[in-house]
């Protein structure tokens, strides 16, 4: 009971206070689980893309037969070309729908749901850049 007191007094002391952070670990927790069910295929081919990248300095603008040809891409994935600075992987997992942005050779991970490109890729909502 004092560990809980003491909990939401220090939340209660936190922006947003205690909702804030039971609504911060419930999307924590989302993203763990749908990290786990992520298809590892989805977690090669963004490897494969940002090799690409690192090699070339773009990514590359690839016809649907060529990447439903690859070895990795499988039905439940697509490829949406954003141009030569940033691709998005689309997947099926066991969780529903997820998509990850490959921006400049860099992973910004999984969101929920199917995503096109972002309209700004300086801000691109629904990922977030990394703070560098």
């Amino acid at each position: 009971m004092i560990l809980l007191g003491s909990w939401l007094g220090w939340a209660y002391t936190t922006p947003g206070g205690p909702s804030a952070r039971i609504r911060g670990w419930i999307d924590h927790t989302r993203g763990v689980v749908a990290e786990a069910s992520v298809n590892p295929d989805l977690r090669r081919n963004a490897a494969y893309f940002n090799s690409l990248y690192a090699s070339g300095g773009s990514y590359p603008d690839l016809s649907q037969s060529v990447i439903d040809g690859s070895p990795g891409f499988g039905l439940t994935e697509t490829l949406v070309y954003c141009g030569p600075q940033a691709i998005v992987l689309q997947s099926l997992s066991s969780g529903g729908s997820l998509s990850r942005l490959l921006l400049a050779g860099k992973d910004l991970g999984n969101v929920s749901g199917t995503h096109a490109c972002p309209a700004n890729l300086a801000a691109p909502v629904p990922w977030k850049v990394p703070k560098k």
